[in-house]
């Protein structure tokens, strides 16, 4: 048995059923647990710090945590989570992220009201939804998923930072009430044309790289942007000099970043600055 010390820094003790114990120390009130499938987590007597947890390649199943309400972070990553509601243990949750892991579905996040951060990422996700009560919601990422629309972000207007990049997405819609968003990615999807954007006024970096357009347009009233990508489309400049490119962007006064590089080999214009 394993016994608690309070002299020593703060610790938790994983129990692996009748296959004994273990002492994982923590790190800056952090907790890393790796390759894993402990039944049981027990706080020590002084830990107080405890602010994020890491679970990779874990499998988890009928494990009780005994732990303090303080967990602010949770990273699961290429594990296996089946335990029904799970997220219930960590009322204080503000980020969670999750990735290739099993176990984990969008309606989990439904009355997680206090979230501000949220990514998942390759998780097979075809829908957005079942997230109107995180109106607290900062930053949301969905990247590597099989989204092909964008919807269910009607109440998410805290947003400041989207991210559905690497999707199936084929048109950029259901985003015009986001006005505090500054940041948003949108590269690698099926994109054919730039719309939906005029009302995002705060908007500081766009990414549009890797996507099916063919025309420059809807940029119009963006006057914060400060990074464009926009590289990997289907633009034919080839009887444009770099002065005309530059033309189409003369009204984006705040412009350190354009990104607008086609393949060399394609035979189509090359163009960057930075």
């Amino acid at each position: 048995m394993v016994s608690l010390n309070k002299s020593i820094k703060e610790y938790v003790i994983l129990k692996f059923g009748e296959e004994g114990e273990e002492i994982k120390y923590l790190e800056n009130g952090e907790l890393s647990i790796a390759d894993d499938a402990p039944t049981e987590i027990i706080a020590s007597d002084n830990l107080k710090t405890l602010n994020k947890i890491t679970l990779q390649d874990c499998v988890w199943k009928d494990c009780k945590l005994r732990i303090p309400n303080t967990v602010k972070t949770l990273h699961i990553n290429g594990s296996m989570i089946d335990i029904p509601d799970f997220l219930n243990y960590f009322p204080a949750l503000e980020t969670f992220g999750v990735s290739q892991s099993y176990g984990f579905t969008l309606e989990q996040l439904q009355d997680r009201c206090i979230l501000k951060k949220v990514i998942i990422k390759s998780m097979d996700v075809e829908k957005i939804e079942h997230l109107s009560n995180l109106t607290n919601l900062q930053a949301f990422s969905l990247s590597l998923n099989k989204i092909t629309r964008i919807e269910g972000l009607e109440n998410l207007k805290n947003l400041s930072i989207l991210d559905l990049s690497h999707n199936k997405i084929g048109r950029i819609e259901n985003i015009g009430h986001l006005v505090k968003l500054e940041e948003l990615y949108l590269g690698e999807n099926q994109i054919q044309k730039i719309n939906g954007l005029e009302n995002l006024k705060n908007l500081r970096i766009l990414d549009l790289s890797n996507n099916q357009i063919n025309k420059i347009e809807g940029l119009d009233g963006l006057n914060n942007l400060e990074e464009l990508y926009l590289r990997g489309n289907n633009f034919s400049f080839s009887e444009l000099d770099r002065g005309e490119i530059s033309s189409y962007f003369k009204d984006l006064v705040k412009l350190k970043v354009l990104n607008f590089k086609k393949y060399p080999d394609s035979g189509s214009y090359s163009f960057e600055t930075q």
